[in-house]
């Protein structure tokens, strides 16, 4: 089972210098809000995904007035044991060390040590924008597939090139055939990623219907639709047609960067009609299906990261996701209340469990 046996910490958020040593069945990290519980799993999640789930601003991870921070995590995947490590100074330039190899590619971290992450920040899954949809599905698409990420991230780069093009001629420093150059592989490498995407998201979608078959006693179910941005046979006369809409636009206004992903729980759309308690039940069985699409697809059990746990779900839902805590999985919870877990039969004074308690520190 793979998990994260500790982390060192160095000037990363509140923490001036912190170490932490977890065990291999729930751990948890409790304390008053301030005391840095959350960066602790930010740190973890860093060294996992080679970013932040809270900020795309490398530079705000930084403890206030320090110039560099660290840090230094032990993953165990069963086999072997990898030190995965992170240098980061002041001006934002940042290093990733595998085994104190220099990592060349971040990417290369996805899917070494799958993280499923249940937060506030995740809330935008459902409540959010299209782009914050595709951000999470090209996220667990990335971790099950590497293909999938492979392909991506040349789509991306082809996409970027198409709109610079399209802003150079906006400006009349180039033709629009600067622009049709890029057509040719925006269709090639965009119908590969669709066909990658449609296949996954199809798996996705089985998931969430066994989590909803387990778990809709109370009559709630939830649909995932996926809804491209058009068909694939037409792609590329599509792409032709937008141009001048593109060129107003200044970017590239069709293809799979355009697709949208939409929820309906008891057959209406959540996002418009969406309670918050449907809202918070709905998160709850997402993360189920995709605990469930990580394990099938990689054969690795995830590291559940479950951030200020109890105050998000009443005590049903709470139940519902701790009967995942079985043993399969390694599991970091944040929370300012520690008898929540006596409450709901949870023991940590087992032996595979761990409990941090952090004090919130104050400014002189």
């Amino acid at each position: 089972m793979p998990h994260i046996e500790a982390i060192d910490i160095y000037n990363f958020r509140n923490h001036d210098r912190a170490h932490f040593v977890f065990k291999r069945g729930v751990n948890v990290i409790w304390g008053e809000n301030g005391s840095g519980k959350t960066a602790v799993l930010e740190a973890v999640y860093t060294l996992s995904m080679g970013r932040s789930f809270r900020t795309h601003n490398h530079k705000e991870t930084l403890k206030e007035n320090t110039d560099s921070l660290s840090l230094k995590g032990l993953f165990n995947a069963g086999s072997n044991t990898k030190e995965i490590r992170l240098n980061q100074l002041s001006s934002g330039q940042r290093k990733f060390f595998v085994n104190d190899a220099v990592l060349k590619k971040t990417k290369d971290l996805i899917g070494e040590n799958p993280i499923v992450l249940l937060s506030p920040e995740e809330q935008r899954l459902t409540k959010g924008t299209p782009g914050d949809r595709r951000n999470y599905f090209n996220k667990v698409f990335s971790t099950v597939s590497q293909e999938y990420l492979n392909m991506l991230i040349v789509y991306q780069r082809i996409i970027k090139q198409r709109n610079s093009a399209l802003q150079e001629v906006r400006r009349g420093r180039t033709h629009e055939k600067a622009v049709e150059v890029w057509n040719e592989q925006t269709v090639s490498v965009g119908t590969k990623l669709w066909r990658l995407k449609t296949t996954i998201i199809e798996k996705f979608i089985h998931e969430i219907n066994k989590i909803n078959a387990k778990y809709n006693n109370e009559g709630s179910d939830i649909v995932l639709r996926f809804v491209p941005e058009g068909d694939i046979e037409t792609f590329e006369e599509r792409l032709k047609k937008a141009l001048k809409l593109d060129l107003v636009k200044g970017w590239t206004t069709v293809g799979p960067h355009r697709d949208d992903y939409r929820f309906l729980f008891n057959e209406r759309l959540l996002k418009k009609y969406g309670s918050q308690g449907e809202h918070k039940l709905a998160l709850v069985l997402i993360k189920m299906a995709e605990i469930n699409i990580i394990k099938t697809n990689t054969g690795k059990n995830p590291i559940l990261m479950l951030d200020d746990f109890f105050a998000k779900l009443d005590f049903q839902r709470a139940d519902s996701l701790l009967s995942l805590l079985n043993g399969d999985y390694q599991t970091i919870i944040t929370t300012t209340d520690i008898e929540d877990f006596e409450k709901h039969g949870i023991n940590l004074n087992l032996k595979n469990n761990a409990t941090f308690h952090l004090e919130r520190k104050c400014k002189v």
